[in-house]
């Protein structure tokens, strides 16, 4: 939605929306491992959702924790969630049509 709220084309959108989701899941351990990522890349990923979601899944799958153990990812997801939802509804225009194609 926060993109949306931005963005004025579809076409924008989807640029946006497949750059975005590569480069977060990149740099939030989804795609590589974060042992391989260069020091440089280590210090952005836990301002990333991607990171918090993999270390979440990451304790459970392969470190057998339980929930109370992953409540610190969920509770960092939720944050994300809280703030791009809340920048969203500061943004979105219900008034402003978009463009299909552009």
């Amino acid at each position: 939605m926060l993109l949306v709220a931005f963005c004025r084309t579809v076409m924008q959108l989807n640029a946006l929306s497949n750059m975005g989701t590569l480069v977060l899941a990149g740099l939030g351990g989804a795609l590589p491992p974060l042992a391989s990522l260069p020091s440089s890349a280590s210090w952005i990923a836990p301002i990333t959702p991607s990171y918090w979601a993999m270390r979440g899944f990451t304790d459970v799958i392969l470190g057998g924790a339980g929930f109370a153990a992953v409540l610190g990812s969920v509770g960092m997801l939720v944050t994300f969630t809280l703030v791009f939802a809340s920048a969203a509804a500061l943004r979105f225009r219900f008034d402003k049509p978009k463009v299909h194609w552009a």
